[in-house]
């Protein structure tokens, strides 16, 4: 491959780090900008005559991270409103960029017929069951984690992103150079913020 499909991919992961780095900050409104430059970049690296070669491909599994339980309509409105009712008894205080704590524990269920506080999903004995820190509320696995994107959603939106931009950075590394599917995971960060930007003004009636 030729210099500027190399010199492609070293703007791309410096762009990558310097992304990572503002999303964990949570200022936002500097992430679109970076974004859009990143995807400019990509863009034209993948009209380079070198760009895309044919490679063997495999399956990758993205963090979880990446998919917003809270952001997707898992659940319906009616169930998220009242994890939103109780979302506030579940907050903390911390300073989001050093805040290490949960919003629930986990432990094995063990009794027959339990069902979610939330959803009224049954849990299946031997499964997984959430119960709400300070609270006991017990919760399935999806209502736990739309209860932890409510309480921390700047900060499952920022882990979503630095994934997305790693991802796209490594596509486009030598000697993949696959600047196309790099492009994808860009135009993805970028809707993950876009999406978060319409929950932030819905919530402020705009």
């Amino acid at each position: 491959m030729g210099s500027s499909e190399k010199a492609a991919a070293e703007t791309i992961k410096k762009q990558a780090k310097v992304i990572g780095k503002v999303a964990m900050t949570y200022k936002f409104q500097d992430l679109a900008p970076l974004l859009a430059e990143m995807k400019t970049v990509l863009e034209k690296s993948n009209k380079l005559p070198g760009a895309n070669p044919e490679i063997d491909t495999d399956e990758y599994e993205y963090p979880f991270e990446k998919v917003s339980a809270y952001l997707s309509g898992t659940k319906s409105a009616k169930v998220v409103a009242k994890i939103e009712d109780a979302a506030p008894a579940h907050s903390c205080n911390c300073d989001p960029t050093r805040c290490q704590c949960a919003t629930s524990d986990e432990a094995p269920c063990q009794v027959e017929g339990l069902c979610c506080q939330f959803c009224n999903d049954k849990i299946p004995v031997g499964s997984t069951v959430h119960i709400g820190e300070g609270t006991g509320i017990k919760m399935c696995a999806v209502c736990a984690r739309i209860l932890w994107e409510k309480v921390r959603l700047k900060e499952t939106v920022a882990y979503a992103v630095v994934n997305l931009v790693e991802d796209a950075s490594s596509e486009a590394d030598e000697p993949y150079f696959q600047f196309k599917e790099s492009l994808k995971l860009v135009e993805e960060a970028q809707q993950r913020l876009a999406d978060f930007r319409a929950v932030q003004r819905a919530k402020a009636g705009k």
